[in-house]
């Protein structure tokens, strides 16, 4: 096991001993870290170093699993923090190997919420030191590790991993209190142990069955690719795509020359006969074939088998037999990879260069979902909160009605807005004769909902549902007088958008959103409330003047391209980033615990997906871990959800039910 120790005089790199860096880090409470390892996967790659140190001194050590017992207490010890870029990486090699670390400080998480929104020239260590510590660090080594192994470059280039970091953390730690950031990054810091977690454990897969489902799923398609043709054979008005079949089929056999699985084709088909295939995106319009038109056409024969063809064909190409190749081969399970915070704060999940699957957007079926398992002996806990979002943004909003639903436990929350909404058609009616009898109606307030939290108006709801632009606005008129006091918070949480320049997602962690374009867009605002600006633009308009189309216009559309953008944000991202601040501190509590009662390699985290958590354990604790894992689902949704209870709901099963 060689050690080696930077000399800071002279910065040539020196042999030291093991004891050196073991009363270094018995004297230093903030130490940076870092692996340098042989492979990206930990269960088929090994630690080929590990490196400690701060801006004075810098040691790598040759890695040994001698040292798991020597080190263990250090990462375990509550008054030690380490310094990490990256944690999620190098925790699961330390997974590996049983070792757990108490307190975990990221420099890239903390840049990425300090920086949410913003444009940046990058996150890397590189770029954080250039920008912290006004250093150029070389990362042209890195992909040459793994080749090479340690030699003087690559002992080099690891200390230079430990030496900034300390730095870093100083000033983001200062713009995080600027900020009032701090309990965002304390909260992400918590979280990424579990994330990497997450990663190591993986979820058992039962080939077989998702070979099963497959070939089902291929024969359903090719079934409804038969009737679509025959569709579309039988229409008088697309015979362009009818053809005579080849040699190989009976004689006189007509067959669908169009390819379904063009887009383009399908378009200039849907045009054919008269489909409306156009959407507006970005102020212009322009034709389509995705869900938006397929929505608003769907009582067209031909536009509805095209809808079940296209869902059957992404069963069969995304969640197909090609899945199977996701199974690492050291474990027999799949392991995916998370990006911890989106702009939304939400996480997303998978990456096709790393040959990771999306395991957030599996179908919501039992032919899917039975086929995640869990190993013999073991459990799996389903926990999801009911109706986390929309619990969040009752709590948030406070509208009277939307209280009233919840205090009185009316059920289906979608046939008692339409009661709401359409109050002459539906008196008198029952919610439960709501969702029999007038799907419709209930059909419409789902739209609407959806569509006005994300900011729409009447326009986007007739857009959405295939209705008039007149019965949309009368949705949106009914909406509006059904939940008068949402609308009053839409209004306030918009305007201190614009006062501020940011989103605030919550007042428990304050994790915020930042405008790029403030100063462009008060400038524009100061310039279009110019006394007499309107008249002008009218003027200019009706004149069709070089001045309208060069300058007015432009400046305009960008003024309310950029009001769009800050008002659907300022609507949603919070109730989607106070969801996962949520989800993040639930799966947190559960962590402590389980840690606490040395369960880690022992209770398993198998996935996280937005509002829910699943657990993998042995059979004898799956009754405590169902009841401990609700226990703290619910307590966190205590802290964001004061007026309108949050509530889990955990199944168990022998696979993932949810």
């Amino acid at each position: 096991m060689r050690v080696f120790k930077r000399n800071q005089e002279d910065l040539t790199v020196q042999k030291t001993n093991l004891d050196e860096v073991i009363n270094f880090l018995y004297d230093t409470d903030e130490v940076e870290c870092d692996t340098e390892t042989w492979g990206f996967d930990p269960h088929s790659a090994n630690i080929l170093s590990i490196q400690f140190g701060n801006t004075n001194n810098q040691y790598l050590i040759e890695w040994d699993d001698l040292l798991v017992e020597i080190l263990s207490p250090f990462f375990k010890n509550d008054n030690k923090t380490f310094i990490f870029q990256n944690a999620k990486f190098d925790l699961q090699f330390l997974y590996k190997k049983n070792i757990t670390v108490t307190n975990v400080y990221d420099t890239l998480l903390a840049e990425i919420i300090l920086t949410n929104g913003l444009q940046y020239s990058g996150r890397g260590l590189d770029s954080l030191v250039y920008k912290y510590a006004e250093k150029y660090m070389s990362k042209e080594i890195r992909d040459s590790i793994i080749r090479v192994g340690l030699t003087d470059a690559v002992i080099d280039y690891g200390l230079d991993d430990v030496k900034y970091l300390s730095i870093i953390k100083q000033k983001q730690l200062e713009k995080a209190k600027e900020l009032n950031l701090e309990r965002a990054i304390e909260l992400d810091n918590h979280f990424v142990k579990i994330l990497a977690y997450t990663e190591y454990c993986g979820i058992g897969f039962d080939k077989e069955l998702w070979l099963k489902k497959c070939k089902d799923d291929e024969q359903k398609w090719l079934d409804k690719e038969k009737e679509l043709a025959d569709l579309i054979i039988k229409d008088e008005r697309l015979h362009k795509y009818r053809s005579f079949g080849t040699l190989f089929d009976p004689p006189g056999t007509i067959v669908c020359n169009i390819n379904l699985r063009s887009p383009s084709q399908v378009l200039e088909l849907f045009n054919s006969i008269g489909i409306d295939a156009k959407i507006e995106e970005n102020g212009e319009e322009k034709g389509s074939v995705g869900k938006q038109v397929l929505q608003k056409n769907k009582d067209n024969p031909i536009v509805k088998c095209y809808s079940e063809y296209i869902t059957l064909n992404k069963r069969v190409t995304s969640f197909g037999k090609n899945y199977i190749n996701f199974i690492n081969n050291s474990t027999g399970r799949i392991h995916t990879t998370y990006q911890q915070i989106l702009n939304t704060g939400r996480m997303s999940s998978g990456n096709a260069k790393q040959n990771k699957p999306n395991l957030q957007q599996l179908p919501n079926d039992a032919e899917h979902r039975n086929c995640f398992i869990v190993e013999q002996g073991n459990k799996m806990i389903c926990a999801d909160y009911s109706g986390q979002e929309a619990v969040i943004f009752a709590n948030k909003c406070l509208d009277k009605n939307l209280l009233a639903f919840y205090d009185e436990k009316l059920g289906d929350m979608h046939s008692y807005v339409a009661a709401l909404c359409f109050p002459s058609e539906l008196k008198d009616m029952s919610l439960e004769d709501i969702k029999k009898k007038r799907p419709d109606l209930r059909q419409k307030a789902k739209a609407a909902g959806f569509a006005i939290q994300f900011g729409g108006v009447g326009y986007t709801i007739s857009n959405n549902l295939g209705i008039s632009e007149k019965e949309g606005n009368d949705v949106y008129k009914g909406y509006t007088e059904a939940f008068p006091e949402m609308f009053d918070y839409f209004k306030k949480v918009s305007n201190e958008a614009k006062t501020k320049g940011y989103v605030v997602f919550n007042n428990v962690i304050k994790r915020k959103f930042f405008f790029d374009f403030m100063d462009e867009y008060r400038s524009l605002e100061s310039y279009i409330q110019q006394d007499g600006f309107w008249t002008t633009y009218r003027n200019e308009k009706e004149l069709d003047s070089p001045l309208f189309n060069n300058v007015l216009k432009p400046k305009v559309k960008k003024y309310f391209r950029y009001k769009g953008i800050i008002e659907r944000t300022s609507y949603n991202y919070p109730v989607q980033g106070s969801a996962a601040d949520c989800t993040k501190y639930a799966a947190y509590l559960f962590w402590k615990w389980l840690l606490h009662n040395d369960f880690f390699n022992i209770i398993k985290f198998v996935n996280i997906v937005h509002d829910e958590i699943l657990i993998e354990c042995p059979d004898n604790l799956a009754e405590i871990c169902s009841n401990k894992l609700k226990e703290c689902m619910e307590k966190a949704g205590d802290y964001f959800c004061k007026r309108v209870p949050l509530t889990a709901e955990p199944q168990i099963s022998d696979r993932w039910v949810h």
